[in-house]
């Protein structure tokens, strides 16, 4: 969530939804919170990474406040600038599956996430939302190169949430640095939504079938 300019676009452009935001770090929490409280009961913020799993974790706190992982910094050339860790910190995070059971949330319609490589972590702990197909688009940020020491890259998180019933849909804000792709946003849709259209010869084929037995009885 960082500083929730992100979460303020979905509220307005959404104006029925309600949104729920997560952001480990303090400083930054405090901002998206000030920002937000406008929108009273529409908005939730949650201070704590999504992870895995629910419980403590180590949070490296950057140089620049919309760096800050779950991870290790990595191979810094394909960041925007310089970057450098400045403390590391436990913070408090948890499983999307846990956090929807504590709060009776059944559905989510989308899932946002700017994780800095931690993406694939917090989808795995949303492992039974996905599985039951109880999550309507994914738009994530997905990384080419390893910004953070050993995360994930954009086709582990492809092939992990296509395990579990979603496909790939398409690339946008791509993002190059020193001429290499380094980091975009992808969307992800339910496989379902893939499907082909049933062939017309088939729909018509079923038609004359059922009009047959109708005249038959």
């Amino acid at each position: 969530m960082q500083h929730g300019d992100t979460t303020k676009e979905y509220l307005d452009a959404f104006p029925r939804a309600k949104v729920f935001g997560f952001e480990p770090e303090r400083e930054n929490f405090a901002r998206s919170q000030a920002l937000l409280s406008s929108y009273g009961n529409r908005v939730c913020t949650i201070n704590a990474a999504l992870s895995d799993r629910s419980g403590m974790e180590v949070l490296n706190v950057n140089s620049h406040d919309g760096t800050h992982s779950l991870f290790e910094i990595g191979d810094s050339k394909f960041f925007d600038g310089p970057v450098n860790t400045v403390a590391r910190t436990e913070v408090q995070a948890i499983a999307l599956d846990d956090f929807c059971v504590q709060n009776s949330v059944s559905r989510i319609d989308i899932l946002k996430m700017d994780i800095q490589g931690a993406e694939l972590k917090a989808l795995r702990g949303g492992d039974r939302l996905l599985r039951d197909g109880k999550i309507g688009l994914l738009a994530l940020e997905v990384e080419f190169h390893r910004l953070y020491d050993g995360q994930p890259l954009f086709h582990d998180v492809a092939s992990f949430l296509n395990e579990v019933g979603y496909q790939f849909h398409r690339l946008y804000d791509l993002r190059y640095i020193n001429g290499a792709l380094s980091w975009a946003d992808a969307i992800f849709l339910p496989a379902a939504h893939f499907a082909p259209p049933e062939p017309f010869w088939k729909r018509f084929g079923r038609v004359v079938r059922t009009a047959g037995r109708r005249a038959a009885e």
